[in-house]
């Protein structure tokens, strides 16, 4: 067994919340999306539509993207914005967030994509579809 630092262990108590508030909220996000597309008679070009493989590896990826969340913030950026301001830590914070989880969407969008056209990763659909969702509105 892997004897863990103090430490360790309440960075890992303070990083795990990330991840299981992530994946509650993808879970509702998930049904929620999955109810409007349905609801549009699944007429969207952008929308990924789910089916068991594609759930799990969304739950999945949200996930870890929420664990990967939760160990910048708790072991690097509280550390460094501790004497900024409060506007400061926001504007930062949101700034790298949100370079963040673009890349993540860059990464993420087409694996799903491609698992839904049951396709490869390079094939020209997934990109489309990647540029049609990022273009939407």
């Amino acid at each position: 067994m892997i004897k863990l630092s103090p430490k360790s262990k309440r960075n890992i108590s303070r990083i795990l919340p990330f991840g299981v508030i992530w994946f509650v909220l993808a879970n509702i996000f998930l049904f929620v999306e999955q109810v409007a597309i349905e609801d549009t008679s699944g007429q969207s070009s952008t929308a990924i539509n789910l089916d068991l493989g594609i759930f799990l590896f969304a739950t999945i990826a949200v996930t870890i993207v929420g664990l990967l969340v939760g160990t910048i913030e708790v072991l690097f950026l509280s550390r460094r914005f501790s004497e900024k301001s409060f506007s400061r830590k926001i504007l930062y914070k949101t700034l790298i967030y949100f370079s963040l989880l673009f890349a993540i969407i860059l990464i993420t969008f087409p694996i799903a994509a491609s698992m839904e056209l049951d396709t490869n990763l390079l094939d020209q659909q997934v990109w489309e579809k990647l540029w049609f969702y990022l273009g939407s509105k």
